[in-house]
């Protein structure tokens, strides 16, 4: 027999034990899963299912994706503080236009080239640069990237010719330098700005 008592259904005594004799045979006393009993508020008692140590066997399954997320999201804030100018600091803003033909080519060149000489020689201008890619091109078939120099930090030129020869050597600068021109549709421009209160 089922009793309600304030809407909840509830077993009697002889109806939870005769339970557990039944699931203690299905199980063969292997015992792979528990009852776990609560009491209403009249002291009957009610049986749910309940394993403890199948759900305790998947906690770290079951917790991964919602670490993984924290950590990328802390990191994520992070990073975007260590890059962002603060009121009245400088912001350097430089934009290349790259030939129609010539995007993959200068993002090869990005990566191959220009990144890691500036990672190892000056890993502050580095940390401190973002790039903005176009998402598609403009109406003569250009490319337009955006450099953004999140703060631009006092005292630094940004030139890339300093940089190449500290990292690649005094002979391979005129080719790198070639390399980049040669991507560009036009010179690039820069613009020097300072951050307001937004």
């Amino acid at each position: 027999m089922v009793l309600e008592t304030n809407g909840c259904a509830c077993l009697s005594n002889k109806q939870i034990e005769q339970a557990d004799a039944g699931r203690s045979t299905e199980l063969g006393g292997r015992g792979e899963r528990s009852q776990t009993m609560g009491r209403t508020l009249d002291g009957r008692k009610t049986m749910s299912s309940w394993d403890p140590s199948g759900y305790l066997r998947f906690a770290d399954e079951r917790t991964r994706p919602s670490v993984d997320l924290v950590a990328t999201r802390v990191k994520g804030v992070l990073a975007m503080e260590l890059v962002r100018a603060a009121r009245g600091e400088s912001v350097l803003v430089c934009v290349s236009t790259i030939k129609a033909d010539r995007r993959d080519d200068f993002r090869r060149y990005l990566d191959e080239v220009k990144g890691p000489a500036v990672q190892a020689v000056k890993p502050d201008v580095h940390a401190s640069v973002r790039l903005l890619e176009p998402s598609q091109p403009n109406a003569d078939g250009t490319w337009t990237f955006v450099w953004l120099m999140d703060p631009a930090i006092v005292g630094e030129d940004y030139e890339m010719e300093p940089m190449y020869e500290a990292f690649y050597g005094h002979d391979q600068v005129a080719e790198r330098m070639r390399e980049w021109d040669e991507c560009h549709a036009t010179e690039q421009v820069c613009y020097e700005l300072v951050q307001s209160t937004w």
